[in-house]
Parts: structure tokens; C-alpha cells; sequence
């Protein structure tokens, strides 16, 4: 039988951009067990899958002085084993039983989740419960994972262009807060820290009443609430922890950062300015502000101006991130060779002038409001990704904000635009950073001024820390846990067996079809899970049945497919994705 790979023309339209919430609150149930443990759950019986995960409401902020890095290094040790779960056999049980693990730390939290079949969910709960109250912390396995801890510091920071800059950076946009220390950790502190404070760390945070447990999935409620009962209601309740305030000194004057490296390809100049929370008064103007100036999108005014129309830009864009703690709005752009960043600078202020002083059209304000509903809407539709945004939302202001978002973003007027770009980005008080390639034996040079409205007031000395490209986006150190150390202790309780593999949801049965009348097949699934429709068409052809002599015409043929037809040009099919909105793939 001839076997053909297809063109895929894939849509994705959501039905109404009003009235519709990323999640149904009627389904949400939440718990507290006597030891203070916090359980959210969230039932989707779309697949035979349940997303388990565990925050722990600690992060790199709440390292003490002298000891950064900590918060990173005990995610490194729970995986490092318990009594009952010895190195590496928590991979290795996860693995075989077809489940999906990882772990993470940022500013705020730390991270451990768990993506298993239903059937599953058991081994998932036992080794968090395990993890929460019986880590072993073996002192020589401490000693190998900070080395590993220091090789990956070095392979993410010290060798890496990206790595250094942003602990440049980071120091220029915090005076006080912690966030101007890597999450990583700095290397002097790595050197010195001792088993016992990481023990210690460990005892006083990692505990129930500190944590939150968020399941989505196929489940019951009130049996999966059982099941967490009883692996996670016997541990002991934790110290209680005095409340933590982490604010934000005001900056002064304008800091710049010259930056250049061997590995830096392009030039960029970044601009950063401090800036509100998200969910706070100014907080989704702001967003929308960004939106219209450097969203993801090709209609956004940077990308437009700077990469469609003047094409002296590789990249451009920005805005507000979301963060637990007063943030960045940023402004970025990547030149093409032989530009000029003094140039792209000026046209970068021209478009924020233009903003602050003349109101957004209304028909591009809707447009705008309907491209973040839709993707409220459309980013995270399956289990794990809204496991992962319930918990995040839960962290930083509670999970009910989710459908509160696109209320707060459709009240932004004209007039609320012009009045926060007027106010956060200005001249006066920022951080500009230039990145220029160097010489490839010259090494990274860093020079830093900052003109201050101080009298006498000299440039503080420049440290490393840690942020992204984006510092408002964050952070995630992402341990080396997933590869195997020795052969593992597979306990015969989680071996899986051919009867107990669980098959996915069938979905023949739901299927309808018809034939159009020019003989194209046409199959129906109603999925009622999210307010969104996949339209989903298949071409017979590829590879096999282009002209040997023109090799390639497929990729050609498919790139002209969304250029435009006889009645939509290309920019007309870009306009109309912007304002309904859709997303268009074909592959």
C-alpha cells in the first residue's frame, strides 16, 4: 500500500470571545487537612490521566544571607531518596509506570509534579508524601550533588552569555529585593554550604501547612480526597513561619549596562522599567499597553514597525510578566547586522511616545482584548497545563483570579493606557541594556554607568544574579534529577503488569460523520470541556508524490498557502486573525 505524508491544515477558533472563563468554578473543590496541608481539585475526565502538583510555598527569595542558592539545592536532595525510596528509584518507578515527573524552583515556590494514568495517582501521592517528612539527606550524596549544583551554575551562567548578562542585569533592577541573587545561587556560597543547613531548610519549610496540593484529571472527587487523606493526613504538622514581606525600593535615575561577549551573534538593546502588579489598579492597562506594543503577534506596533515594515530588526517585542512581587515592563529588540541600536532605540521611544500620547483606536483596542481572551482561552486545555496554571494563580493571587482576568482586561479604556505608559515608562528611571559581539579571545566586558539626581553619588559595584531575557517572565531551575544514579531498588508494590495498563478513552464511539456534496469526509468529536472548536484537514500529498526533479516543491506549495487567496491578501488574513481571533497551522 502507497504510504503518503499529508499537508495538515489545522484551525483553532474559539466560540465567542464574551462570557467565557478559562475554567468551570463549579467544579473546583477545595480542602485543608488538620495538618494545614491545602488540596484544590479540578475534575477533567477527557483522558485517563490525573496532573498531581505539590507547591511549596518557599522559593530562591527566602534564602538567608550567605546561604543563596539553598532553596535550589534542597529540590536537588528530595530526589535523593527516603528509606523506602532509595537514589534514583523514583525516575526509574515513575518511568516504568508511564507516568511523567519533574521539579522546579523560582523566586517564589518550588515545585514538584507528577503526570500519571489514573490508576497511577497512588505512587505519585506515596513519594510526595514520603518526600514532605523523610529525605534523607546522606552527607556524602549532599557533597556530589552541590559539585553537580556548581557544574550546572557554571554550564548556565559562567559559560553562557545569556547567563552572565542577566546577572548583570538583575543587580540594576534590584536594590533590596531578593531577587537580585541567582536562584542558582552564587558560587562563593555554593562552596560553603553544609548538609546541616540544608537539612535544617528543608525541616522548616517543606512542611504541610506550607504547601498546596492542586489534582486535575479523571477522577472522583470525593474518592481521590480519600486517597490524599491517607497518605498525606498522618505527616506532622510544620513550624508555624513568621509572614515574609519582600518589597521594592524605588529606583533613581537612569542605569545603563554595556554588555558584549563572544557568543552574541546579534545586537539588542533591552529597556526595563519598574512596574505594578498585574492584578493590581494599573496592573491590566499596563498589560494591554504591552500588549499593543510588543505582543507575540505580527500586528504588534514594534514588530510591525521595526521587523515588517523597516526590516532592520531580527525580533522585537516586551510587556508586563506575571510575578508574585512588583515586576518589569520590558522593551526588547534584536538588530540586523549593520544597524544601528542607537537608531532602534529612537524608534523604540517614538512608538511608547506614541502611546502616551494618543489614544489606541478603538477598533485596535478590541482587537487586542480579544487576542488575550482568546489566548485565556486557548493556551492551557489539558490536564497538566491547567494543573500547572491553578497552581501558579493559587501562589500569587489565588486561584479564582483566572476568570477574573479577562473581566479586568475588557474594563481598559483609551484613556487608562495613556495614563500608565505615562507613568511607568518614562526616561528618568530605567535600566538600558546594549549587547554587542566581542572578540572571540576578548572574554565577556561589562561596563556600567548610572546617572543619578543623587548629589555625590557614587555607581554601587556591580554583582552577578539571575534573571531571563524577560526578568518579569519566571524563573525555573530545573534539576538534574531524571537521570539515573546506580541501579534502583524497583519495589514490587508499583511494578506494573499487563492488566493494569490502562487504555486511553475511546473515541471512536463519539464520532459523526457526513460526505459534503464534492466528496470530502467530514468527522465530528464533541468535546465540551473548553469553549474552543479544532477545525482539522488533511491533503493527500508530500513527499512521495512531488517532482523527483523539483525536490522541496511541497514546502514551497505549503509556505504559499497562507500567503493569501484571490479574495484575502496576506495582510488582510493577518488583520482578520488578529481582531476574531484564530490560530492557523499547516505542516
Amino acid at each position: 500500500m502507497k504510504r503518503i505524508r499529508l499537508i495538515s491544515l489545522m484551525i483553532l477558533i474559539i466560540s465567542s470571545i464574551t462570557m467565557l472563563y478559562a475554567i468551570d468554578d463549579s467544579q473546583v473543590r477545595e480542602i485543608t487537612l488538620t495538618n494545614g496541608l491545602r488540596v484544590i481539585t479540578y475534575e477533567m475526565q477527557s483522558s485517563p490521566v490525573i496532573f498531581s502538583e505539590l507547591t511549596y510555598n518557599v522559593g530562591s527569595k527566602y534564602d538567608p544571607y550567605g546561604e543563596t542558592g539553598i532553596s535550589h539545592v534542597v529540590e536537588h536532595m528530595m530526589f535523593k531518596g527516603t528509606k523506602r525510596f532509595d537514589k534514583g528509584s523514583i525516575a526509574e518507578l515513575i518511568s516504568i509506570n508511564g507516568g511523567v515527573f519533574n521539579a522546579f524552583t523560582s523566586y517564589d515556590r518550588t515545585c514538584y509534579y507528577e503526570l500519571m494514568p489514573k490508576n497511577k495517582i497512588d505512587l505519585a501521592f506515596d513519594i510526595e508524601s514520603e518526600r514532605m517528612y523523610k529525605c534523607i539527606f546522606d552527607r556524602d550524596e549532599f557533597e556530589s550533588e552541590i559539585s553537580v549544583i556548581m557544574e550546572e551554575r557554571k554550564m548556565r551562567t559562567e559559560n553562557s552569555s545569556q547567563g552572565r548578562r542577566r546577572e548583570e542585569v538583575n543587580t540594576l533592577l534590584y536594590k533590596k529585593h531578593p531577587k537580585r541573587n541567582p536562584i542558582i545561587g552564587w558560587m562563593s556560597d555554593l562552596k560553603r554550604m553544609t548538609r546541616d543547613q540544608a537539612y535544617d531548610y528543608y525541616q522548616t519549610y517543606y512542611t504541610p501547612n506550607n504547601a498546596t496540593l492542586v489534582l486535575v484529571g479523571d477522577f472522583n472527587t470525593d474518592e481521590i480526597l480519600v486517597k490524599v487523606k491517607n497518605y498525606f493526613g498522618k505527616i506532622p504538622k510544620g513550624p508555624e513561619l513568621p509572614e515574609m514581606v519582600f518589597d521594592r525600593v524605588a529606583q533613581d535615575g537612569k542605569k545603563t549596562l554595556d554588555f558584549s561577549h563572544p557568543d552574541i551573534i546579534h545586537e539588542q538593546v533591552q529597556l526595563y522599567f519598574a512596574a505594578p502588579l498585574r492584578f493590581s489598579e494599573d496592573g491590566p492597562a499596563l498589560y494591554v499597553a504591552g500588549t499593543i506594543l510588543g505582543g507575540r503577534s505580527a500586528t504588534s506596533r514594534l514588530h510591525k514597525k521595526l521587523v515588517r515594515e523597516l526590516k532592520i530588526c531580527k525580533s522585537a517585542g516586551g510587556g508586563l510578566g506575571f510575578s508574585k512581587d512588583p515586576g518589569t515592563f520590558s522593551v526588547r529588540a534584536q538588530l540586523m547586522p549593520e544597524q544601528s541600536l542607537e537608531d532602534v532605540e529612537a524608534i523604540l521611544w517614538q512608538e511608547i511616545d506614541s502611546l502616551a500620547n494618543y489614544p489606541v483606536v478603538e477598533y485596535d483596542l478590541q482587537k487586542i482584548k480579544n487576542r488575550i481572551a482568546f489566548g485565556e482561552l486557548t493556551d492551557d486545555q489539558k490536564p497538566g497545563d491547567v494543573g500547572s496554571k491553578m497552581s501558579l494563580y493559587e501562589n500569587y493571587v489565588g486561584w479564582r483570579e483566572i476568570n477574573t482576568w479577562n473581566d479586568r482586561v475588557a474594563d481598559v479604556t483609551q484613556d487608562d493606557i495613556m495614563r500608565v505608559v505615562k507613568t511607568y515608562l518614562n526616561r528618568e528611571s530605567l535600566v538600558g541594556v546594549y549587547s554587542r559581539p566581542a572578540e572571540k579571545d576578548s572574554g565577556a566586558v561589562v561596563s556600567s554607568t548610572v546617572k543619578m539626581d543623587l548629589e555625590a553619588e557614587e555607581a554601587p559595584d556591580l554583582v552577578l544574579g539571575e534573571i531571563q531575557v524577560d526578568p518579569d517572565m519566571e524563573i525555573s531551575e530545573q534539576g538534574f534529577f531524571a537521570k539515573m544514579f546506580g541501579k534502583p531498588d524497583v519495589r514490587t508494590l508499583y511494578q506494573p503488569t499487563l492488566e493494569n495498563i490502562i487504555p486511553p478513552n475511546p473515541v471512536a464511539p463519539r464520532v459523526d460523520s457526513l460526505v459534503l456534496n464534492n466528496g470530502v469526509p467530514v468527522y465530528f468529536v464533541e468535546d465540551h470541556n473548553f469553549p474552543t472548536m479544532y477545525l482539522i484537514g488533511h491533503m493527500g500529498t508530500g513527499r512521495l508524490t512531488e517532482n523527483w526533479e523539483r525536490p522541496g516543491i511541497r514546502h514551497f506549495t505549503r509556505g504559499l498557502l497562507s500567503r493569501g487567496t484571490e479574495n484575502r491578501s496576506y495582510d488582510d488574513i493577518v488583520e482578520e486573525k488578529s481582531l476574531t481571533p484564530y490560530q492557523l497551522q499547516i505542516s
